[in-house]
């Protein structure tokens, strides 16, 4: 399985607009291609009879027994159609196959025998970054995961819904709790503040391919040569992406840092990871920076790095460096130390300022 091949088909199925249904089953051959499905797995459906006649879907993957159903439209034919789940369900009726697909390039649909309504939906419009579901129907993958996958999602559902009817009432408990820990007004963190409050997405990079990191107390880096660290502020989805890639992302840099070391902000806020740089890259360049999954470059990125760890470098820290409770802010832009400096800081006021 090609995580990176997938992703590329699954853009590609994005892109499709107008595009007759044989445009879809082109690039669906190439995705299934990169799921590790063999040319010989991927059948044409046999007819079935059904009430209205004769049936038959576009594909089967494997085999009745242990494989799924896919049924193919145009761009252009929205899967919300009744008709287009009404013929999947036949199909399912028909067979022995638990589960069916319903997919257009922009959108997909998995429905299990016997259920009326489709029991996950994926469009490119919310979900383009996130491959996961394509990833569940891999070979070798496909069907052992596929029901806790199911709950998972589902779930995940139920978590948007319930933000979407509570953004108000979740901003101003957050608001809040900090004018409560900082000893500021309410009408303060409001007014100076933007909270910003929905589902993270998925993404490849969150869960898939994360690696272990070992875990070091800042006392064991001082057997390191004495060199400068950068210090940057991530979101909580941050240390999954850089224990994926051992990698970050754009960042402007006016120095030449040995060392790199990431500021987790709320809920921990603190400097939870570090690791020596093997290369700075100019977020400019494509071909290196998509190694590294790094997103395509904005013209407000243009001229800075992404930073490259060195393999198996990356470490959490046993002790990381906390804010001052009460006080103040975390880290919001890049920050510069030596290393001995960072070993021995006792909060992040340790650190030099921003740049």
């Amino acid at each position: 399985m090609n995580e990176d091949k997938i992703k590329q088909y699954v853009n590609m199925g994005c892109e499709l607009e107008d595009e007759y249904e044989e445009e879809v089953t082109k690039v669906t051959k190439k995705l299934l291609s990169s799921m590790n499905w063999p040319i010989n797995e991927i059948h044409q459906q046999e007819p079935m009879r059904g009430i209205n006649g004769m049936l038959r879907a576009d594909f089967l993957i494997g085999g009745e027994e242990d494989g799924f159903i896919i049924e193919l439209k145009s761009p252009n034919v929205p899967l919300l159609d009744e008709r287009a789940r009404g013929q999947l369900r036949a199909y399912l009726l028909l067979t022995k196959v638990k589960y069916g697909i319903l997919y257009n390039g922009n959108e997909l649909l998995l429905m299990i025998k016997g259920v009326d309504a489709p029991v996950y939906e994926w469009n490119c419009r919310e979900d383009k970054e996130d491959i996961s579901i394509f990833i569940n129907l891999s070979k070798g993958i496909y069907p052992r995961n596929m029901e806790k996958f199911i709950a998972e999602s589902q779930e995940r559902s139920r978590l948007k819904a319930i933000v979407n009817d509570n953004e108000e009432k979740i901003k101003d408990s957050i608001t809040s709790m900090i004018a409560s820990e900082y000893g500021m007004s309410v009408d303060s963190v409001k007014n100076n503040i933007k909270i910003d409050i929905g589902i993270a997405p998925k993404g490849i990079s969150l869960g898939q391919g994360v690696k272990v990191v070992p875990k070091v107390s800042r006392k064991e880096l001082t057997s390191m040569r004495d060199d400068l660290v950068i210090i940057c502020p991530s979101d909580s989805t941050g240390p999954s992406w850089l224990k994926r890639y051992y990698a970050w992302r754009s960042v402007k840099i006016s120095r030449k840092p040995i060392y790199f070391a990431l500021y987790v902000g709320w809920p921990q806020s603190k400097v939870l990871y570090f690791g020596e740089i093997e290369t700075l890259v100019d977020v400019g360049d494509k071909a290196i920076t998509k190694t590294y999954g790094q997103p395509p470059a904005n013209p407000s990125d243009y001229g800075k790095k992404a930073i490259i760890l060195k393999p198996g470098s990356l470490k959490e820290l046993t002790d990381p460096i906390d804010i001052v409770r009460g006080k103040g802010s975390g880290i919001m832009g890049p920050r510069y130390s030596s290393l001995i400096n960072f070993v021995n800081a006792h909060t992040i006021e340790d650190l030099s300022t921003d740049e």
